[in-house]
């Protein structure tokens, strides 16, 4: 017989398990965003102002903070940036490709074919974009479309 208290042999004496640590920087954030903030007089949710100012950058390329600044990105590549940063926030990371074997007919669409359909179309939105001033305009390196080469 076991003493008073005591855990038989294999039993645990937290069924439970340990409570799951708290991510600090995760709380800390979590509890920052939730504070209202007031702006021009209106009070409004942190995480609704960031999400608010992180659509204004993907749409008009800068950002206007309560106090007056204006910060802007400063090429195509960093609009992407956060254009990518966002999508990754409502969608959640990108799954990494899983390798599938293929036997009888497969379609004969190549990768270069999606890729060249894919960047042309890509360029011309970002130009149209720069031209109706809601980006800076993409310097020469930034213009060029790669594709995937591919072998006959």
């Amino acid at each position: 017989m076991s003493r008073p208290g005591a855990w038989d042999k294999g039993q645990s004496g937290n069924p439970k398990g340990r409570p799951k640590k708290e991510r600090a920087l995760t709380a800390i954030l979590e509890r920052a965003g939730s504070a209202s903030l007031e702006i021009d007089g209106k009070r409004i949710a942190g995480k609704r102002w960031v999400a608010e100012k992180a659509w204004e950058v993907m749409k008009f390329g800068r950002v206007t903070l309560p106090d007056g600044r204006v910060l802007q990105v400063g090429s195509v590549g960093e609009w992407l940036d956060v254009v990518k940063w966002a999508y990754a926030q409502i969608d959640g990371p990108v799954q990494p490709e899983i390798p599938v074997k293929f036997s009888g007919n497969v379609n004969t669409t190549t990768q270069a074919d999606v890729n060249i359909d894919a960047g042309s179309e890509l360029a011309e939105f970002i130009r149209a974009m720069a031209d109706a001033g809601y980006i800076p305009a993409p310097k020469p390196e930034d213009d060029q479309v790669h594709t995937a080469s591919t072998d006959a």
